[in-house]
């Protein structure tokens, strides 16, 4: 289930748009009243899809030193300036994403290198399940992941990793 922003700031499109071209010609009052029309919209973007306040809050200071660089390639004809913004917003949190699984792949392997393995019975009883569960229910009873650690492992929202854990578990009494 994701989440969809598409609220505005109180600020005009082109109060947006005009303070965009303003800081991309080194106008530092005008990129102050960027930050301050849009730092709340992204910290909460970022947010969410980080679910982490202070990884969040470190993103959005640095969407803002990306804003502040690159505000000299913005360009209003080529599209509005808050999802010119939006759009570095989601980029940062995403490569977050991406750098914290990748981060956490070393320790996967080891696990997965493991003796450490499931009884027999329970091991058989596992195999019976769709590949993507099975590997879910590893991961979380095995491995240790969270729910938004398993998503990020698989590429899919938390809460649908919560889903497919559940509907594992579902399976595996059902095979009892």
């Amino acid at each position: 289930m994701g989440q969809s922003f598409a609220f505005r700031p109180a600020s005009s499109e082109s109060g947006v748009a005009g303070d965009l071209v303003a800081a991309g010609n080194g106008d530092l009052e005008a990129f102050a009243q960027l930050y301050a029309q849009l730092a709340g919209t992204v910290l909460g973007a970022v947010r969410a899809i980080l679910r982490d306040n202070a990884h969040a809050e470190e993103i959005t200071a640095a969407i803002f030193v990306e804003v502040w660089r690159t505000a000299c390639q913005y360009s209003p004809d080529r599209g509005g300036g808050f999802e010119w913004v939006m759009a570095i917003a989601h980029r940062h949190a995403v490569d977050r994403l991406r750098a914290d699984a990748e981060a956490r792949s070393p320790r996967d392997r080891r696990w997965q290198a493991a003796e450490v393995r499931p009884p027999n019975t329970a091991q058989a009883r596992l195999q019976g399940l769709a590949p993507l569960e099975r590997e879910s229910l590893e991961l979380a009873y095995y491995g240790g992941l969270t729910y938004t650690e398993i998503g990020a492992v698989h590429h899919i929202p938390a809460s649908s990793a919560k889903s497919l854990l559940r509907d594992a578990l579902i399976n595996l009494r059902g095979r009892g």
